[in-house]
């Protein structure tokens, strides 16, 4: 029997009987997105126009030309020809839309989202910061714990070890939230940033 979803109305709508069927598919709309990935992953050739991070689009680019990014002529409406630095590579993540941009000392320096479904195509590009809060889990919400460590990226090492508290919403948990907040804060006050620190300059 024949899926009739919103999608496929839509497909049908615009005479589109390739992504029609692909819509009134089981799973097609995923296998779909799942392709888009693998297309955007297999050689990093193309890259999203849109930057939807912290700072403005006209900041990120120039920080993309300085890590030696070189960028062509558009693809689509979405993406531009890029050749990349040397030994930068994009990688997949365990959801069809997300993807890391790995440079090549092995850090994720950027996101990639992508959505390859034809009836919602989209795309972006996110700059990681260097230092960052890193909060871990441990069991259910109810009973659990969670631990707030403070990050550098660049290195992979713990800058600051916070406490633990239980994850139910308290002071306790309030306290170790902000103890890792006032470290950032004091000691790298424009971590909010993606672009203030070097991630390549001991700071």
């Amino acid at each position: 029997m024949t899926n009739v979803t919103p999608a496929m109305l839509k497909a049908l709508a615009d005479g589109d009987m390739e992504n029609a069927i692909t819509a009134a598919t089981p799973g097609g709309i995923e296998a779909q997105e799942a392709a888009g990935q693998q297309g955007l992953v297999r050689t990093f050739s193309q890259f999203p126009k849109e930057y939807l991070g912290r700072g403005d689009a006209a900041t990120a680019q120039k920080y993309l030309l300085s890590l030696g990014f070189q960028f062509g002529d558009d693809i689509d409406d979405l993406f531009v020809s890029v050749t990349p630095p040397p030994g930068w590579s994009i990688k997949a993540t365990g959801h069809s839309m997300h993807n890391d941009v790995v440079d090549d000392k092995g850090r994720v320096r950027l996101g990639i989202f992508y959505k390859a479904a034809f009836y919602d195509r989209r795309a972006d590009y996110r700059v990681n910061r260097r230092y960052e809060v890193q909060t871990d889990y441990d069991g259910e919400y109810e009973n659990g714990t969670v631990t707030c460590n403070v990050v550098d990226r660049a290195t992979g090492s713990i800058i600051f070890h916070g406490d633990t508290a239980p994850q139910k919403w308290g002071d306790e948990r309030e306290q170790v939230d902000k103890s890792c907040n006032e470290f950032l804060s004091a000691n790298f006050p424009k971590h909010s940033d993606p672009f203030a620190y070097s991630w390549d300059v001991a700071e």
